[in-house]
């Protein structure tokens, strides 16, 4: 399509064939194709894992919808004011799995300020997520008390993977102070409203060795039996009556139709 020439993004409109169909692309989807076409060319010149390349494949979705959505602003935009993007890991990760998505949206949106939590690492199969989610409430709340990042900041997003999610669910009900810089929030392969009924039998049977061997509270809290025993629902019930979610502007929720887990 030759999109390293400027001039295709004042066309109106562009025909594009594949496999024998003709479709017809308004304006405001031509830089989504151009931006996925960079995304090929970059899977072509690396040599990459499997992995990689299924997040690269995301990150081009993520890109599509966030632009579309305006979540973030786009590469061209420049102020001095930052948007902060907060990347929360989940169950048994760490910030190292997650910077192909910092990577990405750094080179998208040149706006914004990419931060991986680290708050968590090693501590994901020993907490409970009210736990994980102070954890991350406190590296937040320390990075901020540098008066030089609360003053160029002006909005916060979080991305949360997995359990990443109900981590930053959780740590918003702490978040008093920049409660009015909270902007956007997106998830990707969260399970929400817990594992407890998966279609998968070897999910299900991964679930019990883990919460058998591991004496997880929080995998406990997403097979929805902690608090047994006591008259208190469990916490994702909790949690979902909440209105944490009413703080964004945008929330965006990803996850697979083949996901036996989320």
């Amino acid at each position: 399509l030759g999109y390293k020439n400027t001039e295709i993004l004042k066309t109106k409109k562009i025909k594009f064939v594949s496999n024998s169909k003709i479709r017809v692309f308004e304006n405001n989807d031509i830089e989504n194709i151009i931006s996925r076409i960079r995304v090929i060319d970059y899977i072509n010149s690396s040599k990459l894992s499997q992995n990689e390349l299924e997040s690269i494949t995301l990150m081009s979705t993520i890109n599509s919808i966030t632009t579309k959505n305006n979540i973030f602003r786009s590469s061209d935009y420049v102020s001095k004011k930052k948007h902060l993007v907060i990347l929360v890991h989940g169950y048994k990760a760490n910030g190292n799995d997650l910077r192909l998505y910092k990577h990405m949206i750094s080179k998208y949106f040149k706006n914004t300020i990419t931060f991986v939590s680290k708050a968590n690492i090693n501590h994901t199969d020993q907490y409970s997520i009210v736990e994980l989610g102070a954890n991350l409430t406190s590296e937040i709340n320390t990075l901020f008390e540098d008066q030089n990042i609360y003053s160029v900041v002006d909005k916060i997003s979080f991305v949360g993977h997995s359990l990443g999610g109900l981590i930053v669910r959780s740590a918003l009900s702490s978040l008093d102070k920049l409660k009015s810089k909270i902007h956007s929030f997106i998830s990707i392969g969260c399970p929400h409203v817990g594992c407890h009924k998966s279609d998968s039998f070897l999910v299900n049977i991964g679930i019990k060795f883990l919460k058998t061997f591991s004496n997880s509270k929080a995998l406990k809290e997403l097979d929805l039996s902690d608090n047994v025993g006591n008259k208190k629902s469990p916490l994702l019930s909790e949690m979902s009556i909440n209105n944490n979610f009413s703080l964004f502007k945008n929330v965006t929720l990803i996850s697979s139709k083949g996901d036996g887990f989320a």
